[in-house]
């Protein structure tokens, strides 16, 4: 009986050890997807800005419409309240609170925050730049974590397995 029970606890801590390695690999892939939207969020800002000469709630609203990302929703029910906030803080304040649960890294936000700065206290020309900009590194950074995550995902499913064979041979 007691065979069994280490059995049954080995076969646990090899299958817990190797599904917490295939999550920690789908990680990355999770943080590109969210960049990818965020992407394609921005990029539609900037066609509401730049070619349908909308006001930035109305723009901010138009992209919430036809996209996931409930971030610009919000920036723009603020900005239309007219509190006397500064587009930037209410801009950083959403970023803290609609991005708290994304797998977006810091680095991710903070470049999203500098694009806020930009917004709205420039014509459409200097704001189309800055959006770009705000695009290319979304684009570098995709590129850059799909090399990354794939050499990561062989090694994080691989430890995951060999550490709990590894605890299973501690503990037996």
């Amino acid at each position: 009986m007691n065979i069994i029970f280490k059995i049954i606890g080995s076969v646990l801590i090899c299958v817990s050890s190797a599904m917490m390695g295939i999550h920690l690999s789908k990680k990355e892939g999770l943080r590109i997807n969210d960049l990818t939207e965020l992407k394609k969020a921005i990029l539609i800002l900037k066609a509401e800005i730049e070619f349908a000469s909308n006001a930035l709630p109305e723009a901010l609203e138009n992209v919430d419409g036809r996209c996931d990302v409930s971030f610009f929703r919000s920036v723009a029910e603020r900005i239309k309240r007219r509190s006397g906030e500064e587009l930037y803080g209410i801009w950083d304040e959403e970023i803290g609170r609609n991005f708290k649960n994304s797998y977006l890294a810091g680095e991710d936000l903070a470049a999203l925050s500098r694009l806020g700065k930009t917004l709205g206290y420039m014509d459409k020309s200097l704001q189309s730049g800055n959006i770009e900009m705000g695009v290319n590194y979304i684009d570098d950074k995709i590129a850059e974590l799909r090399v990354v995550s794939e050499k990561n995902k062989r090694l994080y499913r691989s430890l995951g397995i060999l550490f709990g064979l590894l605890i299973t041979v501690i503990a037996l």
